[in-house]
């Protein structure tokens, strides 16, 4: 028995969203480790804000956040073409979310 039109369709659909998926995995996977560190220090230094008293202790370790956020990483990340190839990008702390998407 001949498959369907349809069935062809949805199955071509699934393996469209299953190669974005894994493709989606990889850069992801490629962002987390070198942002593992700055999380856990912008978590402590942001602890550390919010406990000091306020004046410039605050506003140092408030001073202290920025930079780490501004800190540039060096991430490998997967080339979009699927090729299994990486392209280095230089990130800050805010940058990983659009790199992925």
């Amino acid at each position: 028995m001949r498959p369907s039109r349809r069935s062809k369709k949805l199955r071509l659909t699934l393996l469209r969203s299953t190669k974005r998926s894994r493709r989606f995995r990889r850069s992801l996977d490629a962002v987390t480790e070198p942002f593992q560190n700055q999380r856990g220090k912008l978590t402590i230094i942001n602890y550390n804000a919010e406990i000091a008293s306020p004046g410039k202790a605050k506003d140092g370790y408030r001073a202290e956040a920025k930079e780490w956020r501004a800190k540039v990483v060096d991430v490998d990340l997967p080339a979009a073409d699927g090729s299994g190839k990486t392209a280095t990008q230089k990130l800050n702390y805010d940058q990983p979310r659009k790199a992925v998407q």
